[in-house]
């Protein structure tokens, strides 16, 4: 479950048409934050993918990581989504 290190949880969900794994592009993008991946599970399918990532943080910080997140995708044509689990 959540780390009592971290104040937080998020999931970040992160979708499109791609050809290529999406872990390769935003795990490492993720490595720069002070965060504790709990889980992560990628799909696959049909041109598509879905990656969805489970992680505790520093709730004041998930707006920088939604930002960042946002600018790599953008190019890429994918949909992000956070949000703030309890």
């Amino acid at each position: 479950m959540h780390n009592p290190e971290f104040k937080g949880r998020a999931i970040l969900l992160i979708s499109g048409s791609t050809a290529s794994t999406l872990t390769k592009t935003f795990l490492p993008a993720l490595e720069e934050y002070r965060i504790k991946i709990n889980d992560h599970q990628e799909i696959l399918m049909a041109g598509r993918g879905i990656l969805a990532i489970d992680f505790g943080c520093d709730p004041a910080h998930l707006d920088s990581i939604e930002n960042d997140m946002r600018a790599i995708a953008k190019p890429l044509h994918l949909d992000i989504a956070i949000e703030e689990l309890n």
